[in-house]
């Protein structure tokens, strides 16, 4: 039996979902085309394949910071600055694991290193 998580561990479910795709999902015969997923795969898709990207995916988040009369967005915690004429202005602040973009009306108009808590940039 298996222990209460296990249906969320990635080293479990992994060759659970390869044995459904291969042996279950990709045998049965398709309701619409009446031919086997796997078989279409293979025999189409497969060489259309483009190769993973070399870059990993980094997770991002959005805030709608408003610029104050410092000239400076509050972010996460920490505050960077834009131009002087935003302030009062709310913005649109795009957070990576390394920067953080700020934005007005869909233009960039301010690209800073992320800084901890407290910070200014």
């Amino acid at each position: 039996m298996a222990t209460i998580g296990a249906e969320r561990d990635v080293t479990v479910l992994n060759p659970r979902l390869t044995n459904w795709v291969l042996e279950v999902a990709g045998q049965r015969k398709h309701g619409t085309t009446h031919k086997r997923p796997l078989e279409v795969f293979e025999a189409i898709e497969r060489s259309k394949m483009l190769p993973l990207p070399t870059l990993r995916w980094e997770p991002i988040t959005w805030r709608q910071p408003m610029l104050q009369r410092d000239c400076h967005a509050l972010v996460g915690g920490a505050r960077y600055s834009a131009p002087w004429r935003l302030i009062g202005k709310q913005l649109l602040a795009r957070v990576g694991s390394k920067s953080v973009e700020l934005y007005f009306e869909n233009t960039r108009v301010a690209t800073h290193d992320l800084r901890p808590p407290g910070g200014r940039s």
